[in-house]
């Protein structure tokens, strides 16, 4: 709404210049409530037939022409049109560079007063009263008929535009035009609305609902029903394995939202048929559509990969220097013997030592001839006694332990190999564990140490493996299939299960010292096979773990039955022990056992 067609402004000014309230009263009885409506009043301009002037308004309203009060009456008159002149002229004249049509301040605090008694007890001040600035490119938007997004940092309340110390005058700068002619610009306040947290944020679309009703193009509860739609959203419990609806996503549907009111109202701002403002009834088509919920459902949470820990520095003990002297020298010198200790680590090791270390922490290295037995005593070593160290110890099991890398001919049948197993058990060291198969093993660390080895897994990541890796889903019933022929054909020497424990860990129970979601247990000792309330992500990741178990204890059946070696490995407190498949398990034979890997 323009100046000229407020009836505010219009009555503002007529008591500015003392007419009566009688005298207005008179008026409104004949319908001359605004600039634009007392302009033409008669069909006369101001001075040209001052006759009619006095036998249609004068007269008619102060019922004689001498009266007090007539001269104010034919100033009011000639203010309303040259108001109403000068604001035809700017619609035909206006251009893109124009400043935004502004609302009188008169219009805007009677609209505030309106809707304030309409809206109790939601109090329309501080923080929810909105800018002038805000309302006048709303206003803007009403008078083009074109809907434009106002974004949220724009959203500023009137008490930011009091303080702020720069005057209209002062956000003018010289631009040129299409005509490339000079001309004045305006340009706005550079005040911004706080939207540090989500209340901030509520405000901030409180005021622009606001702004929308006093510059009528759609009322305040149409508004309120977005506000409504986007924070119900945006608070609702996501789903176990989905991130929490955010700001950002808001910010996206927000703006569709404009998106889809642009074109529904292509033709210019109209009323409802039920006087309803022009963006009421689209705004709701748009609330009752899929595409807002599309953009506000929660997405996956993303696995972020943890920082490696920094290890220390090795450096060879030094005697007590000048700190002073050595500030400079040291990390120099730590450099230089990490790059010393990393090359040493890299030394190419004999056959019989692979998988050992050549050197200790610090970069001392050991005698592969001690090691192998060859080495002289300890006085005629050439590398001293301090280096006739194994490189590496021994790990006393309990049990019968099995050397599963023995040497074997390439000659031999897979009968006489496995026959060759079991003919003289040895104590089995912790770093020299190598199947002929490798399952749930997507690293294949086993094979790197020699051997003949296949991993298996349904992911293989060719970053991390280290030795030959089948991707093979073994939830699944052709995979089972796969690797049960391959047993049953005797094509296996010997087998590791690595059960997946995720579901199964008893860290689950443990409450991280970080904020945010935190492990909820999926199981527990009275419901081994998965707590009896799970749901969703929750649920397929207990009956995905189950359909594994169950397979491991048919492998494991399968091996004991053939007499092939079999490992399967979780930890010692693991749930999974205590699962329906595990509960029967097999008599353990001289050479076919299950080990308990981690404690």
């Amino acid at each position: 709404m323009s100046l000229v067609d407020s009836g505010a402004v219009f009555e503002t000014r007529a008591k500015a210049i003392a007419i009566s309230d009688g005298v207005l009263n008179a008026m409104a009885l004949r319908g001359w409530t605004t600039h634009a409506t007392f302009a033409f009043a008669v069909a006369c301009q101001p001075g040209a037939d001052e006759q009619a002037f006095l036998d249609g308004v004068v007269i008619p309203i102060l019922g004689a022409a001498e009266h007090a009060e007539a001269p104010r009456v034919r100033r009011l008159f000639f203010e309303s049109h040259t108001l109403t002149s000068a604001d035809l002229r700017r619609k035909v004249d206006s251009n893109e560079m124009e400043a935004p049509r502004k609302l009188p301040p008169p219009e805007i605090a009677q609209r505030l007063d309106l809707l304030q008694a309409r809206i109790q007890p939601l109090k329309i001040a501080n923080v929810l009263e909105p800018s002038h600035q805000l309302i006048n490119a709303i206003v803007q938007c009403v008078e083009d008929g074109r809907v434009r997004y106002i974004e949220w940092s724009k959203c500023t309340s009137r008490t930011q535009e009091v303080n702020n110390v720069k005057e209209d005058n002062d956000m003018r700068i010289w631009k040129a035009d299409s005509a490339s002619s000079i001309k004045a610009a305006y340009k706005e306040p550079s005040i911004v609305a706080n939207l540090s947290t989500e209340l901030d944020v509520h405000n901030a679309l409180r005021r622009r609902g606001i702004a929308y009703e006093v510059a009528q193009a759609m009322s305040f509860e149409t508004h309120e029903k977005i506000i409504n739609f986007f924070f119900y959203e945006l608070k609702k419990e996501p789903m176990e394995g989905f991130a929490p609806v955010s700001l950002q996503q808001l910010a996206a549907a927000d703006r569709e939202l404009h998106i889809r009111l642009a074109e529904m109202t292509r033709a210019g701002f109209k009323p409802g048929p039920a006087g309803e403002l022009p963006l009421d009834l689209p705004t709701d088509q748009v609330l009752e559509g899929p595409e807002l919920r599309w953009m506000l459902m929660p997405v996956p949470k993303r696995n972020v990969a943890k920082a490696p820990m920094e290890t220390p520095k090795l450096t060879k003990p030094t005697p007590e220097v000048d700190s002073k002297r050595n500030r400079n020298e040291q990390p120099k010198k730590n450099k230089q013997e990490a790059l010393r200790l990393k090359r040493l680590k890299r030394t190419p090791m004999p056959k019989q030592l692979t998988g050992c270390t050549p050197c200790d922490d610090e970069g001392n290295p050991y005698c592969f001839a001690f090691n192998l037995g060859t080495c002289s005593s300890a006085t005629d070593c050439a590398k001293g006694p301090g280096h006739q160290q194994q490189c590496h110890d021994k790990q006393e099991g309990e049990g019968p332990m099995v050397d599963l890398l023995r040497k074997r001919s390439s000659s031999a049948t897979s009968g006489e190999k496995r026959q060759d197993f079991g003919s003289q058990p040895k104590r089995m060291r912790s770093e020299v564990v190598q199947p002929a198969a490798e399952g749930f093993q997507d690293k294949a660390e086993l094979s790197a140490i020699g051997g003949d080895a296949l991993g298996i897994d349904h992911m293989v990541d060719k970053r991390r493996v280290k030795g030959p890796v089948a991707k093979v889903d073994l939830a699944h019933h052709d995979g089972q299939s796969t690797v049960l022929s391959w047993i049953q054909d005797g094509k296996v020497d010997a087998v590791m299960l690595a059960p997946p424990c995720g579901t199964s860990s008893r860290a689950r129970e443990i409450p991280l010292p970080r904020k945010g979601m935190q492990p909820v247990p999926l199981r527990s000792d009275r419901w081994p096979n998965g707590l009896p309330h799970l749901q969703g992500v929750a649920k397929l990741k207990v009956i995905t773990a189950n359909k594994l178990y169950k397979f491991s204890m048919k492998v494991i059946k399968l091996c004991v039955q053939r007499g092939i070696p079999v490992i399967c490995e979780n930890p010692k407190r693991s749930l999974m022990w205590l699962t329906e498949p595990f509960s029967e398990r097999p008599e353990q034979k001289e050479h076919s056992f299950s080990h308990e890997c981690c404690s």
